[in-house]
């Protein structure tokens, strides 16, 4: 996939695909579609993106991205972070809803964590 910053050049040409956002999803899907050379695909992140591991920030290497703390609290969100926040109701405090706003989307700041779903989510 080709790196895009020129906006107007983007905006003339006509796209057989237009996804958007590059988490999980929409980066293989667009690399799949890709793959045919008959295919204009668009891929739109509103996040940043980097050439090299170095221009990696380390609040995303460190998967900080959150702002969370081990208690289980989420502080305000970094600039890859949208910020969004959960409405409280009894019972139930205030707290962030972490979504990515860089390549990869919320996958990239998600603090490397996976929770595998219980068998019967899968019946």
């Amino acid at each position: 996939m080709k790196k895009r910053n020129n906006l107007k050049t983007i905006m003339k040409k006509i796209y057989d695909y237009i996804i958007i956002g590059s988490g999980s999803s929409g980066g293989v899907l667009a690399s799949r579609l890709s793959e045919n050379s008959n295919n204009q695909v668009l891929l739109i992140e509103a996040g940043n993106t980097f050439e090299t591991v170095d221009e990696i920030p380390d609040v995303l290497k460190k998967g900080m991205a959150t702002g969370a703390d081990w208690s289980g609290n989420l502080a305000v969100g970094t600039q890859f972070d949208w910020k969004y926040k959960a409405i409280s109701n009894e019972g139930f405090k205030n707290m962030g809803v972490p979504r990515g706003k860089v390549i990869g989307g919320t996958s990239s700041i998600n603090g490397q964590v996976f929770i595998r779903a219980i068998p019967e989510d899968f019946e």
